[in-house]
C-alpha cells in the first residue's frame, strides 16, 4: 500500500505542482540540485553526483566525474574511451566503433552493459530497464558535456540494477545567448562530425545538435549513424522551470555477430564473414522535465519520458564443421577458416534469419530533496517514486536468401512489464565532518510473456501461451563519510558503505516458451566498499578503494557455461554463489604545482579484481565425451584481474597533447578457464593487450572567429591486432589504427 501511494504521488504530483503559485526565493545548493534561476540554463533533470564543490568528496562510495574539458582533450571516438578513466571500469570494444556498449564494473558481466544503470540526463538508455536491460546502441560521445560514474550504495537511488554502478551521461545545456559549435574529424575510412546551434528567443533557451558518424570499408564493415537532439528550457517565474528534450537516433551497419575463427586470425584474414548482414536501429525519445524550488531548502524534480527502440537485425545463416566437412543444406560455396580441424571452419548458407524487436517505454519519476535540522543534527533527505511501463514485441523471420528480411515468421512473442519503485535516503551530518547515509529502495516489477507463434518440432504454428511473474524486493543501503581536515585547501574524506545488490530476472528465461515459470531467480548480492580520497600536497590527489561483491545467485550467460554460443546453450542461468573482491586506485599529478613548474598533468588508474565462483555448481555440457564440470573456484569469464591506464597531458604555446595508454589483463572466455583457443575462436583465454592513443589540438585565432582548433587524433597508435572478446560468435578485434585530422570551432 505504501509503494502504491508513493507511485500515485510520483505520477500526479507534477500536475498539481505546476498549478501552484511560484515563489521568488532560490534554493541554496545542497550538493544534489541546482536552482532553476541560475544564469546558465541547466537542462539535466538529475545529477547523480551533484554540482557543489564538495559533491564528490561527500559521496559515500567511489565516484568519478569526467568533465567537459576532459572530453574535449581526449577527442574520443567512442564513450568507451572515456569511461575507462574511472577505476574498476572495463569497457569491451566489440566493434571498435562504440556502436554496442559492453561495460563492466568490478568483474560483473559486461555483456550489453546489462548489469549497469545507464542514464542520459537521468533518462534510461537501455532498451527497457526491467525486461530488456541491454544496450544495442550508444549515445554519441560527441554531444556529451560530462559523465558521472558512481558505485556503491548510491545505486539504490536509481535502479533497478543496484550492483554494477550507475553511469549518467550529461548533455550540453541550451545557451542563454546565441552560440554555435562545429567539430569535424576524418580519416581514409571514417568521418566523425558534430554541429550545434542555440540561443534564447522569447525567454526559451534552445539547442539543436546533429551528430554524424560514417564508416566505409573498415575491414569490410560500413556504418552510418545520425543523431538529432533538440533541447528547450524556459523559466516559469523565479522558482520553476520547464524543459523539453526531443531526440532521434538512427543507425545502419553491416556489423555482424559472426567473429573470426582461430585460423583466420593466424592467417591475417580479418575481414567481415557475413557482409550482407544488417543491423538497423531507430530510436525516437521525448522527455519533459519540471523543476520547482519549493523553498530555499526544498526542491522537487519531475520528469516524464517515452522512447521507442526499433531494432532489426538480419544475419546470414551458417554451419560449423563440428562433426564433419559435409556441406550443409543451402550451402553458398563460401567457406571460412580451416576445414582440416574439427570446428575450425564456417560454411555460409543462402538463407538468413531476422531478429526484429520493437520496444516501447513510458515512465515518470519524481524526486523531492531538501534539508531538515533536528537540533544539532543536519539531514539532507531525498525521496522519490517511479512508474515505468514497457511493451516488447519480438519476431524471428526466416529469409529466403542472405539479403531477404521478410519471409516466414517462425517465432513471435510479446511482453508487458509494469514496474514501480520508491526510495528514501537520509544524509545525516553529525557535527561538521561525519555523515551517515541510510537508505531504502523498494522494487516491484510485474512481467507477462505471451508466445503467439512458435516452432513445435518440425511444424510452425500460431499459438497463445501466456503467463506472468512478479517480484517485490527491499533494497537497503548504509553509507558513511568522514570529511578529513583539508590539505592546502583541498578536500579529503574516508568513505564506506554496504548495500543490497539486485537485478530483476530476465522474463524470457523466467517464463519458458511453454508458459511455465522456471527456477530462474532475481540476482541478489551484498556489496561492500571502503576507501579514501585525499590530496598529498598541492600537486597530488589519490583515491584508493577496496570492494567486495558477494553474489548469492549471480545471473550468467548460459552460452558461457561451456564457452559456446550456438544451439547447445542459450539465454541466462543462475550461476550460484560468486565473489568479486579487489582494490581500485587513481592518482592525479599536476607538475605545474611542483617545483618543476611545467604544464604537464599525469593521471594513472589501476584495478585488481579477483572474481570467481565460490560454490559447487555442476554443469552438463550436452557434448558427447565432455565430462560434467564443477565451476567452484573458477574465475568468472571476461573479468580481467588487472586493469591499468594512464594519460599524460602537456600544454605549450597553443598546443595541447595527450598520450593515453590502456592495459587490459588476461581474461578467460568460458567458465572452464581454458587457456588454448578453440578452432572456432569462441572459447579460450583472451590475451592481455595494450592500446595507445595520441590526441593533439592547436589553438589559433582567425579574425572574427577567435576560437579555432586544429585537431589530430591517432587511435591505436601501435596498430595492435588485439583480441578484445570471443563473443558473441567468435573472435573480435580492436579497431585498427586510425589517423584522424580535423577542426573544431565555436562562434
Amino acid at each position: 500500500m505504501l509503494l502504491r501511494s508513493l507511485l500515485v504521488f510520483g505520477v500526479f504530483a507534477p500536475l498539481a505542482l505546476v498549478a501552484q503559485p511560484t515563489r521568488p526565493s532560490a534554493p541554496k545548493d545542497t550538493g544534489s540540485h541546482r536552482s532553476p534561476s541560475d544564469t546558465t540554463q541547466s537542462l539535466p533533470a538529475m545529477r547523480t553526483v551533484g554540482t557543489s564543490g564538495q559533491a564528490v568528496n561527500r559521496q559515500p562510495g567511489a565516484t568519478t566525474v569526467i568533465t567537459a574539458a576532459e572530453l574535449r582533450r581526449q577527442l574520443p571516438l567512442t564513450v568507451n574511451e572515456m569511461v575507462r578513466r574511472s577505476p574498476g571500469v572495463h569497457a569491451v570494444d566489440e566493434d571498435g566503433l562504440g556502436l554496442r556498449t559492453n561495460i563492466s564494473v568490478r568483474g560483473v558481466d559486461a555483456a550489453r552493459s546489462g548489469n549497469m544503470v545507464l542514464l542520459e540526463d537521468g533518462i534510461p538508455v537501455v532498451h527497457a530497464p526491467y525486461s530488456e536491460p541491454a544496450t544495442y546502441f550508444s549515445p554519441p560521445v560527441e554531444r556529451m558535456s560530462g559523465i558521472e560514474i558512481t558505485k556503491g550504495a548510491s545505486a539504490i537511488l536509481y535502479g533497478p540494477q543496484t550492483t554494477g554502478g550507475v553511469i549518467n551521461y550529461l548533455t550540453a545545456p541550451p545557451p542563454t545567448t546565441r552560440a554555435a559549435n562545429v567539430r569535424l574529424m576524418g580519416s581514409t575510412n571514417l568521418l566523425n562530425g558534430y554541429a550545434d546551434v542555440g540561443g534564447s528567443v522569447f525567454g526559451v533557451a534552445s539547442r539543436l545538435s546533429w551528430t554524424r558518424k560514417q564508416v566505409r570499408d573498415l575491414r569490410d564493415v560500413w556504418a552510418q549513424v545520425d543523431d538529432w537532439t533538440l533541447k528547450l528550457t524556459r523559466a516559469l517565474g523565479d522558482a520553476q522551470r520547464l524543459s523539453l528534450k526531443a531526440q532521434y537516433y538512427q543507425e545502419r551497419t553491416n556489423q555482424t555477430y559472426l567473429g573470426l575463427t582461430q585460423s583466420m586470425l593466424q592467417r591475417g584474414q580479418l575481414g567481415a564473414l557475413a557482409p550482407d548482414d544488417r543491423f538497423v536501429v531507430r530510436r525516437p525519445t521525448l522527455a519533459l522535465f519540471h523543476d520547482w524550488s519549493i523553498s530555499p531548502t526544498w526542491t522537487l524534480r519531475t520528469n516524464a519520458f517515452t522512447y521507442l527502440t526499433a531494432r532489426d537485425n538480419r544475419r546470414q545463416d551458417f554451419a560449423r564443421n563440428t562433426t564433419s566437412n559435409a556441406r550443409p543444406s543451402g550451402f553458398t560455396g563460401t567457406i571460412w577458416g580451416d576445414t582440416t580441424v574439427r570446428g575450425g571452419a564456417v560454411f555460409m548458407r543462402r538463407t538468413s534469419g531476422s531478429r526484429n524487436r520493437t520496444i516501447s517505454v513510458a515512465g515518470t519519476e519524481t524526486r523531492l530533496s531538501g534539508t531538515v535540522e533536528t537540533g544539532a543534527v543536519h539531514h539532507e533527505l531525498q525521496l522519490g517514486a517511479r512508474a515505468i511501463k514497457e511493451w516488447y514485441n519480438s519476431k524471428f523471420q526466416i529469409g529466403r536468401n542472405a539479403t531477404s528480411s521478410d519471409s516466414l515468421t517462425r517465432d513471435w512473442e510479446a511482453r508487458l512489464t509494469n514496474a514501480g519503485a520508491a526510495w528514501l535516503q537520509d544524509r545525516i551530518r553529525f557535527g561538521r565532518r561525519f555523515e551517515l547515509s541510510p537508505g531504502l529502495r523498494v522494487e516491484n516489477p510485474n512481467f507477462s510473456r505471451e508466445v503467439r507463434r512458435a516452432q513445435f518440432g518440425s511444424r510452425v504454428a500460431d499459438t497463445l501461451i501466456r503467463n506472468t511473474r512478479s517480484e517485490t524486493v527491499l533494497i537497503p543501503a548504509l553509507g558513511a563519510t568522514w570529511l578529513l581536515p583539508t590539505v592546502n585547501a583541498a578536500p579529503a574524506s574516508l568513505f564506506a558503505n554496504v548495500h543490497r545488490g539486485f537485478a530483476p530476472f530476465r522474463v524470457s528465461e523466467a517464463i519458458d516458451n511453454s508458459g511455465n515459470v522456471t527456477a530462474l531467480e532475481p540476482e541478489k548480492s551484498w556489496n561492500y566498499e571502503a576507501g579514501v580520497r585525499t590530496p598529498l600536497g598541492r600537486a597530488v590527489n589519490v583515491e584508493l578503494t577496496g570492494f567486495l561483491l558477494q553474489f548469492e545467485n549471480q545471473t550468467v550467460s548460459a552460452s558461457d557455461l561451456w564457452g559456446r554460443t550456438d544451439e547447445l546453450a542459450t539465454g541466462v542461468a543462475n550461476g550460484g554463489r560468486t565473489r568479486n573482491a579487489g582494490v581500485e586506485s587513481a592518482v592525479l599529478l599536476a607538475l605545474s604545482e611542483t617545483a618543476l613548474n611545467v604544464p604537464v598533468d599525469i593521471g594513472a588508474r589501476y584495478t585488481y579484481t579477483d572474481a570467481r565462483f565460490t560454490s559447487d555448481r555442476i554443469y552438463q555440457s550436452g557434448v558427447t565425451g565432455v565430462a560434467p564440470l564443477n565451476v567452484n573456484g573458477k574465475q568468472l569469464p571476461y573479468a580481467p584481474r588487472h586493469l591499468f591506464n594512464t594519460d599524460i597531458t602537456a600544454r605549450t604555446r597553443g598546443f595541447e597533447t595527450q598520450l593515453f595508454v590502456s592495459y587490459i589483463g588476461r581474461q578467460f572466455g568460458d567458465r572452464r578457464n581454458l587457456e588454448t583457443s578453440s578452432p572456432d575462436g569462441q572459447i579460450g583465454a583472451v590475451p592481455a593487450y595494450t592500446l595507445v592513443d595520441l590526441n593533439t589540438s592547436y589553438s589559433l585565432s582567425l579574425g572574427n572567429v577567435p576560437d579555432v582548433q586544429l585537431l589530430l587524433a591517432v587511435k591505436n597508435l601501435l596498430d595492435e591486432t588485439a583480441v578484445v572478446s570471443r563473443r558473441p560468435q567468435g573472435i573480435r578485434l580492436a579497431l585498427p589504427r586510425q589517423l584522424m585530422l580535423g577542426v573544431r570551432t565555436a562562434f
